[in-house]
């Protein structure tokens, strides 16, 4: 008698998980802005790249486990080139300033950085009205005409990475 293989499924997590991906539950402040089309494609760069730069410079601004027994400890350096650090060291400080200037700084920094979810992602409807909003957006155009990020990039790539998504959670759900 053949044996049968085992069909092995992919983990796709609890059922409480999947329910929480399905309604958007897990995404970030700055990926919700972007699937209302809040944002364009451009300020959703800069506001990733803000958070890579503050990374680099300051560690992961949220709270994660890590393993006590690695050699390298907590605190070992992910990049050892020290004209590279400088660089983007500069270019960190460069881009709290240029907020800072704006007076952008607060609302872009909780968004990107310590994914705070602003109040007008309640009611989307009247965002683009509300004043966090203008805020946030004036930051991230700044940040993005700074790092020069092009503006004339389309969103199809994102809406067909979203589209399949949203597909495997449908079929993860039923």
């Amino acid at each position: 008698m053949p044996r049968k293989r085992a069909y092995r499924r992919k983990n796709l997590g609890t059922p409480e998980l999947r329910r929480r991906r399905l309604y958007d539950d897990t995404l970030e402040p700055l990926d919700l802005c972007f699937k209302a089309e809040l944002i364009e494609n451009h300020h959703y760069r800069a506001g990733i790249h803000l958070r890579h730069l503050r990374t680099i410079r300051f560690g992961i601004a949220n709270i994660r486990a890590y393993d006590c027994f690695d050699l390298g400890g907590i605190y070992a350096a992910k990049y050892t080139d020290e004209k590279f650090l400088a660089e983007m060291n500069y270019k960190y400080k460069e881009s709290t300033r240029i907020l800072d200037e704006a007076n952008c700084y607060n609302i872009v920094m909780s968004v990107c950085i310590y994914l705070e979810k602003p109040k007008f992602l309640k009611v989307l409807s009247l965002a683009r009205r509300s004043l966090e909003f203008r805020l946030l957006h004036k930051g991230l155009t700044i940040l993005s005409e700074f790092y020069e990020f092009d503006k004339q990039e389309t969103r199809e790539v994102y809406y067909n990475a979203c589209n399949k998504k949203t597909a495997c959670k449908l079929q993860a759900v039923n």
